[in-house]
């Protein structure tokens, strides 16, 4: 009997009460199961799913793609909902599996049927490949729940659940499978004591130097602590932040400053791998006008919260900025100056910059406040610089931008902030507002590109492959061409062909294109989204090599 090895999305479903309903009517338990399969049989196969087997009252199913695998589930789901006395869990993870003689085999099978039980009933439970899968996918939506010690599996796994399309989230109270408890003491130095030798201990003294240095500080240039630029580090290391809109707070501001401040914001935050900028997706669902700071934090699961004014006062910017912590209900530190009027590019990037530092300061996870390159002489060597990127929490990004014209440059934050949302009503507003400006200068390289990327984004949101994908080719190659296009024009341009071209199974292309795309701009959250899928295909491609 010959088998195959392939990637797949597994699912696997559960009748809820099904065991009790069985012995108490095992007629009726019997004509649910007949339902079901009567039911859901065709929504699989209207997503290309393969029906492998039913497990008793549940199902083992496989897709090609994550999303398929999702976008069935919840169609299932829905479908549920219409039959009485039925309700099911589902869960899915994505992973190689062994197919043969019907069946199929692997770790990753068992991974699936673990993650089921963290569904809550009429719910899908997913784990963190299908999470990282769809995550560009402005449809779904998603919680973390944990990360469980699942019986039998040698894997680390993180769950979600998909909490858009009206599906429940899971309440971990009413999980038969709880997460993992935490190791209790005894077993921790047990570990410890195991993992003692010479080495080991030399090199842990070493590093307690270095970390209580970091954290007390020595003589001279802030000793260890100031030459590799230790912050101390309060607070859990990954943090979820919400950029809230800014505020014009007197008529004579022009509410493009506001607009353009936060989008350089969100652009000099991204850069630090330690902070999660919740998306303008998730925060246009919400009223945030009517709710108080908790409630907007409940509602987008964010630890901080970010929001600010501005003001004209002695012909200059008066920037008043708070960032609140939802855990303790308080304004966690709050920034307040002012700034010269300028070019409105420049400006926007001094402001968020400012801002940025002092957001990541209070936070505890600024840059090196002395980049290895620039350290004094007795410092300045190869060890040194080794230390210093062994502990490094953050590396500051120069900025590599070229200004554009005021007028332009005002129309691209619009027209970004409008892509943001990632629904079709917004697309269809920046695709309007670029075609309506090329209506008057057809030539602006940096408006073409910006129009071919809202093309490539209406293609992504409406399942489009044909004349919308041609044309944003044609418009980002375009723009490339122009003498005048500028570094973030460049970059948007780059991102848009390496998708094209990565959909077309062009894998080294698209390698060479997000490349060019990072260099010139490597805190773009769709850039680095798409250096991640690039990479991770490459990895795949030289695995089955």
């Amino acid at each position: 009997m010959t088998s195959t090895r392939k990637l797949a999305a597994i699912v696997f479903t559960d009748i809820v009460g099904y065991t009790a309903l069985s012995a108490r009517d095992e007629e009726a338990a019997m004509q649910l199961l007949h339902t079901q399969r009567e039911v859901l049989k065709p929504i699989v196969n209207e997503f290309g799913g393969s029906w492998l087997k039913e497990i008793g009252d549940g199902l083992l199913l496989t897709f090609p793609t994550a999303s398929s695998a999702v976008r069935c589930a919840i169609s299932m789901q829905q479908a549920a909902k219409e039959i009485k006395n039925y309700s099911i869990r589902i869960g899915i993870h994505e992973g190689e599996i062994t197919e043969e003689g019907g069946d199929v085999f692997g770790d990753d099978v068992n991974v699936a049927s673990r993650i089921e039980p963290f569904a809550a009933p009429g719910g899908v439970a997913i784990s963190h490949k299908i999470e990282q899968d769809i995550s560009s996918l402005p449809e779904f939506a998603s919680k973390y729940i944990g990360e469980p010690k699942l019986q039998g599996v040698r894997q680390a796994v993180k769950v979600y659940c998909i909490t858009s399309h009206g599906l429940p989230e899971t309440q971990l109270s009413e999980v038969a499978a709880k997460l993992e408890a935490p190791e209790k003491p005894g077993s921790f130095f047990l570990h410890v004591r195991s993992q003692l030798n010479p080495v080991n201990f030399a090199a842990g003294f070493f590093i307690t130097f270095l970390l209580a240095a970091s954290i007390n500080g020595l003589s001279g240039h802030g000793g260890w602590a100031g030459v590799l630029g230790f912050r101390r580090i309060t607070g859990p290391l990954i943090k979820r932040i919400a950029i809230l809109k800014f505020e014009a707070l007197s008529p004579d501001i022009d509410a493009i400053i506001p607009h353009a401040v936060r989008s350089e914001l969100y652009r000099s935050l991204q850069k630090y791998r330690s902070l999660i900028l919740i998306g303008d997706h998730e925060i246009e669902r919400i009223d945030v006008k009517s709710l108080d700071r908790s409630d907007i934090s409940r509602a987008l699961d964010a630890e901080y919260l970010v929001s600010g004014g501005f003001r004209l006062a002695d012909q200059k910017y008066l920037v008043d900025s708070e960032l609140y912590q939802k855990t303790d209900d308080y304004i966690f530190s709050r920034f307040t100056a002012y700034f010269p009027p300028g070019p409105l590019q420049e400006t926007a990037i001094i402001i968020a910059d400012s801002l940025s530092r002092s957001i990541t300061h209070a936070l505890g996870i600024s840059p090196y406040a002395v980049p290895v390159q620039s350290m004094p002489a007795e410092y300045d060597n190869r060890f040194v610089a080794y230390i210093a990127g062994l502990f490094a929490i953050e590396k500051p990004v120069p900025r590599q931008e070229i200004p554009v014209q005021d007028d332009i440059y005002s129309l691209l934050v619009i027209g970004e902030q409008l892509m943001n949302q990632e629904n079709l009503a917004a697309n269809l507003e920046a695709v309007v507002l670029y075609e309506s400006y090329l209506l008057t200068d057809s030539a602006n390289a940096d408006i073409r590109i910006a129009l071919g990327a809202a093309y490539h984004q209406r293609a992504e949101l409406s399942g489009s492959t044909g004349g919308l994908v041609s044309k944003a080719e044609a418009l980002c190659s375009a723009g490339l061409e122009s003498p005048e296009v500028s570094s973030r024009g460049r970059a948007e341009a780059y991102l848009v062909l390496s998708k094209i071209q990565l959909d077309r199974g062009e894998l080294m292309a698209a390698k060479s294109s997000i490349r060019e795309s990072m260099r010139l701009d490597r805190s773009h959250p769709r850039i680095k989204k798409q250096f991640k899928r690039v990479t991770k295909q490459l990895l795949e491609r030289m695995a089955s090599s």
